[in-house]
């Protein structure tokens, strides 16, 4: 292909030594058996002659080269070389263009030496979430952020074989400049961006489009024609759909699109009352910030526009979190104390939730694999990670305000009003109050102070003491339910019950393995003093052998004697 220029996949030269033909809207890759192109030919100072036509179709060929004769009295010998040969450097370019699709895409940055051992030696320190969490202070996050480490992690998992999606929710516009500044830590060619996504345009995707790479979805239409696709992919990895359409002819025919992919998904939509949100297959994460963190973003933001930040340690930061990211190889993962792990009765939605936490486990598993040692298994030779206790009560720590509160009956802002209400409650020593009193405290929406106190209500964490609605509204009062001191109370034991089994049982298997190895050295030693003792000769027990000639002897002297 010397003689072809690829500008972009929409603009293509080719140019020799007679025309200069410029391919206008590219090359069709889907449609193989022809090749419908239009051409812009130039030549000398002629106007340009331009064309539709299927470069595969002889007689539109040879009517192309003849009309060109004509024009411009050309030879056609001249004129058939030029066109054949474009046809096939384009026929070139497209067979290559179906054989590696991804090389359409921009190529992943290749880390120096220098980036590679920096990052391999932050992923094998102990310090490594201490170290990520002041990269995050560079770049713009909070300080103790969980949503964004979690958000994080669900980026590394994308070369797992089964990524970890999350949904972001909440009313705040904290979310777009979160997912930018993760997504910035991501090379071109390992995200995928969407403002916003169609309930079909998952059918259409490519499996190098979206294979390897994050999906990063900023408006999500939490509609079921919209989840449904997505819960299909998460969980099988594959989506077929069969329409009905009409040929040329005006005769219907079945299409079918199979597309299949490993789907790592980060979407944000507000919530919506709509959508099947227990059914979902993914981690929800609720993107609000403390009081303190939303100062930190603040000052931050402050110090950006006075200009007093310091754009290269940003930068570095940056890089640091890039070259982690580039540095996590595809590995098998094993939890050996994946029985043991039985999540609460009380949440909801009990199956799907104790899925998302064994995915992320795995998923911390993966991150910290430069810490944690490979093992081969000795019938298949497989080399995986096994899963550690510190991974497992990591995974706990930072889904503790995510997956399991999330599931006791309250919503997240919901059970932040209810501990405000029972610090603000104490410190006041009034007993009642109204929705009034919390908003002379507090900055909230009316509407939104009314629905949040509906919910606590509907869950018997608050009671109706008196009041009116139309006159000063209702007054409330804490109740005397079980949980509304301590809410997931239950919930904290079961976890704590649960972390007590998974060190047990290691220490079991510590137990088992040393036993083990010294009776595999006992047994060592005596196989080999029996080896010895068999090597020296023996002292014969049995009877003595006696010769054939003796035996013959002592026959003929009884027959001699018989005789």
């Amino acid at each position: 292909m010397k003689n072809l220029q690829i500008h972009n996949p929409r603009f293509i030269t080719y140019q020799d030594t007679q025309f200069t033909i410029d391919v206008l809207g590219g090359v069709d890759t889907t449609s193989v058996e022809r090749m419908i192109c239009t051409l812009r030919i130039s030549y000398a100072d002629y106007p340009p002659f331009r064309t539709t036509l299927d470069l595969y179709n002889d007689s539109q060929s040879d009517g192309l080269i003849r009309d060109l004769c004509d024009k411009w009295e050309l030879r056609f010998s001249d004129c058939a070389k030029s066109i054949h040969g474009m046809v096939l450097q384009l026929e070139s370019y497209r067979f290559e263009c179906l054989r590696y699709p991804n090389q359409q895409g921009l190529e992943e940055p290749i880390l120096s030496e220098d980036q590679k051992a920096k990052a391999l030696a932050c992923l094998s320190s102990k310090q490594l979430l201490l170290n990520i969490q002041q990269d995050f202070q560079s770049i713009g996050i909070p300080k103790d952020d969980e949503n964004a480490l979690i958000l994080f992690l669900a980026m590394a998992s994308r070369n797992l074989n089964r990524p970890l999606s999350v949904l972001c929710t909440g009313t705040g516009s904290y979310h777009y400049p979160l997912i930018q500044k993760l997504m910035a830590c991501l090379p071109e060619s390992q995200k995928s961006i969407h403002t916003h996504m169609s309930e079909n345009a998952l059918y259409y995707f490519e499996q190098h489009q979206v294979e390897g790479k994050v999906l990063v979805v900023e408006d999500l239409d939490w509609t079921t024609k919209m989840l449904k696709p997505l819960m299909a992919l998460q969980n099988t990895g594959r989506l077929i759909k069969t329409q009905a359409s009409k040929n040329k002819d005006g005769l219907l025919y079945a299409t079918t699109f199979d597309f299949r992919t490993k789907l790592c998904l980060i979407a944000y939509s507000e919530e919506s009352s709509k959508a099947p949100l227990s059914e979902l297959p993914f981690l929800k994460l609720n993107l609000g910030l403390s009081p303190a963190q939303e100062k930190e973003l603040l000052h931050y933001e402050r110090q950006s526009r006075a200009g007093t930040i310091n754009h290269q340690s940003s930068q570095e930061a940056y890089q640091n979190l890039r070259a982690l990211l580039q540095c996590l190889p595809n590995q098998s993962i094993r939890n050996p104390y994946a029985p043991l792990l039985e999540l609460p009765k009380e949440l909801e939605d009990n199956h799907r939730a104790l899925l998302i936490f064994l995915d992320f486990i795995e998923v911390v598993t993966f991150f910290f694999q430069h810490q944690r040692e490979q093992k081969v298994d000795p019938e298949t030779g497989e080399v995986y990670l096994e899963t550690e206790p510190e991974d497992i009560a990591l995974a706990i720590e930072l889904l503790s305000n995510s997956l399991f509160k999330a599931r006791e009956g309250i919503s997240t802002p919901a059970r932040k009003l209810l501990e405000w209400i029972q610090t603000w409650e104490g410190n006041s020593g009034e007993k009642g109050f109204t929705a009034i009193d919390i908003r002379k405290e507090k900055m909230v929406h009316p509407r939104t102070l009314n629905r949040y106190l509906k919910e606590l209500c509907y869950f018997n964490y608050l009671s109706i003491v008196g009041g009116n609605k139309y006159k000063g509204g209702y007054r409330y009062r804490l109740s005397d339910f079980q949980s509304a001191s301590h809410p997931g109370a239950e919930t904290e034991a079961h976890i704590k019950a649960l972390m007590q089994r998974v060190q047990d049982f290691q220490k079991s298997r510590k137990n088992k393995n040393l036993k083990e190895a010294e009776e595999g050295t006992v047994s060592k030693g005596r196989g080999t003093v029996g080896q010895k003792a068999l090597s020296k000769p023996q002292a014969r027990t049995g009877p003595k052998k006696v010769s054939g000639t003796v035996q013959k002897r002592e026959k003929l002297k009884a027959k001699t004697d018989e005789g």
